[in-house]
């Protein structure tokens, strides 16, 4: 049985946001390509009606953050710092 994990404030770098037709679609074709470039990320797909969401990392500090989007922003040109509730790391 899983362990359910806490939830902080803290920070993600946003790639993808879209609300278009095929948004959903595009949204899985970012998520394929951004972990054939990071694997070892932490991926999230978020649906907030009617935009589809893609942010990656769980930082728990901006600083934290921006490290990974100044690695990731000439690959993922739109993507931007965005407060959010972020997974406590496993023990």
């Amino acid at each position: 049985m899983g362990q359910v994990r806490s939830k902080i404030h803290g920070w993600r770098v946003q790639i993808y946001n879209s609300s278009g037709v095929d948004s959903r679609k595009e949204a899985e074709e970012i998520r394929r390509k951004f972990l054939e470039r990071y694997p070892d990320a932490t991926v999230y797909v978020i649906y907030q009606p009617p935009f589809f969401k893609i942010r990656v990392g769980d930082f728990r500090t901006r600083e934290d953050a921006y490290m990974l989007y100044k690695q990731i922003v000439n690959d993922f040109p739109i993507s931007y710092l965005v407060n959010d509730m972020i997974q406590l790391p496993r023990l």
